[in-house]
């Protein structure tokens, strides 16, 4: 039987993370990003997904470049 190895790694990733999806692709759908307290405002408005995770590092206090 002919089986997809991305499919196959995906539900042992998932096994092992004890996480599930509800699909294994993606959409092109915008996702809303909330934030409440100090920074909140650096997540107002549409953004790319790409710019999320240096402003959450930023407002942990971590620095991403030396990562």
């Amino acid at each position: 039987p002919k089986f997809d190895m991305g499919v196959v790694l995906t539900q042992v990733f998932d096994c092992h993370a004890q996480c599930a999806w509800t699909t294994t692709g993606h959409s092109a759908a915008n996702v809303p990003v909330y934030a409440v307290g100090v920074g909140a405002e650096q997540f107002a408005g549409w953004q790319d997904n790409i710019e999320i995770e240096p402003k959450i590092l930023k407002a942990m206090g971590i620095d991403d470049k030396k990562q």
